[in-house]
């Protein structure tokens, strides 16, 4: 697969981007100052095959937790790349510097362009490199003013900064743009891309979809964001986010990064967002269709690919069912091409015969996202959570209830993943967004798209919030799980 061009970063002894093969990544969920944890935690992903471990860091104490770690590391003559990731705190990211193997800042928060001079000069003379990743929860007042749509913003944020690495002939940069949305993350990476390649810059990118929570929405989330851009050929580096624990994260990432090879048939364009209100559902006998327009299924054609279609007499009303597991992929897109130049308006059905989630996940989202496809066919409703998801992720639209949560990290004020598993226990309406969020890093900001959501202030004190509002403010977590479930409507 040819990959945007970037150039070679080293990470400790680790190489991002340019030849190298994609790297996996992931970050700690202990406390930064329980030395012994973290440390434990680290070997566990070490022997997971992960590639970068990243460590929150907040005041002084974790500074000097950090230094521990990486010696405690070393001496156990494990040699595992560590990043130290810094929010509201910059003066710590020259301090740290000397102690791990890059630092992570946040252009939304670290707002002093003074430090962050001294900062790149410090990297440039011990030769470590440093990631500036951009997050829409955090995006300043100033940025979203300026811009017209959120990836805008994102690019704006995330250039303010590269243009001065550039002008400092500072070259050891990774780049990193994360939603909750995926196509917000998806058009952010393809905007960025198109000015680097203007401006001459080729940093390597690091992918993830951040917010993204747990079980099947979260691995779907995932797999269709960083799955696509991958196939787009964009990105050296990867995380995967489940508020789960960090050793899944590498598990599943793995698992993705298996099923992108050979997908490098894409157009690579900019993601025209198209607002649904509906899915439509179809249903006779033991099939049933999820489409995203209003279709007559009367005269239903099942083909094994392009080939087959040829022979098939087809009239304006016909509605193509494509039946291929093994080429389903390619012949779509076959078809797709052939209609085109037919000028034939079909609506085209893939038929779901899959057996792999991340596979199905990466093939059908991207089919809607290319706007291949119109729509899914299955026999079996045990699939059907899973086609709702990649439908949601890949148009927009809520059909079911829509979970976002932070993965969790030394950060997070109280138990993030209990939490998560007791709203997800709750009936919500439909049409309901929800967000748990673990400190206010990025919480405020996502809380923007959410109906309701729960975000930490400091330990087991929370603010609860409905839309973009905060309701109650600072109170004790079980105070503030009673309130949140009783406007979610429990009894």
């Amino acid at each position: 697969m040819k990959r945007f061009s970037t150039r070679c970063v080293k990470i400790g002894d680790i190489e991002i981007g340019a030849t190298s093969s994609l790297k996996i990544q992931s970050m700690c969920k202990t406390s930064t100052q329980d030395v012994c944890e973290t440390v434990d935690q680290i070997i566990d992903l070490y022997n997971s095959s992960c590639d970068i471990v990243r460590i929150a860091l907040q005041n002084k104490k974790d500074i000097l937790s950090i230094k521990k770690i990486k010696e405690t590391l070393l001496k156990k003559n494990i040699n595992i790349p560590i990043v130290a990731d810094i929010h509201f705190y910059p003066k710590a990211a020259i301090e740290i510097i000397d102690f791990v193997d890059k630092v992570r800042i946040n252009p939304g928060n670290f707002l002093n362009k003074e430090y962050f001079f001294c900062l790149i000069e410090k990297c440039k003379k011990l030769k470590k490199p440093v990631r500036i990743g951009v997050n829409q929860g955090s995006l300043s007042k100033d940025i979203l003013k300026r811009c017209k749509n959120i990836p805008c913003a994102m690019v704006e944020s995330l250039f303010e900064y590269l243009d001065i690495c550039f002008k400092k002939k500072f070259f050891d940069v990774v780049v990193s743009l994360k939603s909750s949305n995926v196509r917000t993350m998806i058009d952010s990476h393809l905007l960025m891309v198109d000015k680097m390649k203007k401006k001459g810059y080729n940093f390597p990118i690091h992918l993830g979809v951040t917010e993204a929570g747990e079980g099947i929405d979260a691995r779907v989330k995932s797999t269709i964001g960083i799955g696509y851009l991958l196939s787009c050929g964009i990105g050296d580096t990867i995380r995967v986010s489940l508020t789960e624990n960090p050793k899944m994260e590498v598990i599943f990432a793995k698992k993705l990064l298996k099923e992108v090879k050979d997908k490098s048939i894409l157009k690579r364009k900019y993601l025209k967002k198209d607002f649904l209100k509906e899915i439509f559902h179809f249903k006779k006998k033991d099939e049933t269709i999820l489409c995203l327009k209003d279709i007559d299924t009367s005269d239903k054609i099942y083909v094994e690919g392009l080939k087959d279609l040829k022979e098939k007499k087809v009239s304006k009303k016909s509605i193509i069912i494509l039946k291929n597991f093994k080429e389903g992929f390619k012949e779509a897109f076959k078809i797709k091409k052939w209609l085109t130049e037919k000028k034939m308006d079909l609506l085209l059905i893939l038929s779901f015969e899959y057996k792999n989630m991340t596979l199905a996940s990466l093939e059908i989202g991207i089919l809607f996202l290319e706007k291949i496809i119109d729509g899914i066919s299955f026999k079996n409703d045990a699939n059907k959570y899973l086609l709702y998801s990649i439908l949601e992720n890949t148009n927009d639209i809520n059909i079911k209830t829509k979970y976002i949560s932070c993965p969790g990290c030394s950060r997070t004020t109280f138990n993030i993943q209990k939490v998560v598993k007791e709203i997800k226990e709750m009936k919500i309406s439909k049409s309901k967004k929800i967000a748990v969020m673990g400190c206010i890093v990025n919480g405020p900001g996502e809380m923007k798209g959410a109906d309701f959501g729960i975000v930490g202030r400091s330990k087991n004190r929370v603010d609860i919030y409905e839309k973009s509002k905060i309701l109650f403010k600072d109170i004790d977590i079980e105070k503030g799980k009673k309130i949140l479930f009783k406007m979610l409507g429990k009894k």
